[in-house]
């Protein structure tokens, strides 16, 4: 073999060599633009309009119900059933929650730790009733109600105070506003 054989023969090796080389790159940058068309097509789907489902919940880092969104079953143990956000502590209890009733009211409640004085555990209630009247009670750990302020349908309110007679099954209000001060006596029911 004569050196521009030898010669000839090096510059083929080396041609096929960064031949091979090309198609590695090029090879490599199509899977990288095919990557990134697909990433980014998955990036620009559009969110759905709507999300439908009968009941949402949210868990902690340990798997737990901590938000749930949803309505109450049939049979519920609520003054009227309800649809809303229930807020849960971590050990699973009820500790609050905003609501629509069937009844037409609508209620923003805060409840106390379980095992903490009644076992009907409401401490704070707000509540816009299905006629327009509106209430803010502040519960005891007996679940009496000893304030509250409230505006009723006809425009009267005030700011009230409560005690009660639980062997008379009375509570005994005294409501102050701008008309004055008046004290009412109203059944407990029950017996």
């Amino acid at each position: 073999m004569n050196k521009n054989e030898s010669a000839l023969i090096e510059r083929m090796v080396t041609l096929e060599r960064r031949f091979r080389q090309a198609i590695g790159v090029a090879c490599a940058a199509v899977v990288c633009t095919v990557f990134a068309v697909a990433n980014r097509a998955g990036a620009e789907k559009e969110l759905p309009a709507e999300i439908r489902t009968t009941r949402l919940v949210v868990v902690d880092d340990q798997g737990k119900p901590r938000i749930i969104i949803g309505q109450d079953p049939k049979g519920t143990d609520r003054i009227s059933r309800a649809a809303g956000i229930v807020l849960l502590d971590d050990k699973g209890d009820e500790r609050g929650g905003f609501s629509t009733l069937d009844d037409g009211s609508v209620v923003l409640g805060m409840d106390s730790p379980a095992g903490v004085g009644s076992a009907m555990r409401d401490r704070i209630g707000l509540k816009v009733y299905s006629n327009g009247a509106a209430s803010i009670s502040l519960l005891n750990n007996q679940a009496g109600i000893p304030v509250r302020m409230i505006s009723e349908a006809s425009g009267d309110g005030g700011l009230e105070f409560l005690d009660y007679d639980l062997k008379a099954r009375k509570a005994f209000i005294k409501r102050m506003s701008f008309a004055g001060e008046t004290k009412t006596e109203q059944s407990l029911g029950g017996g």
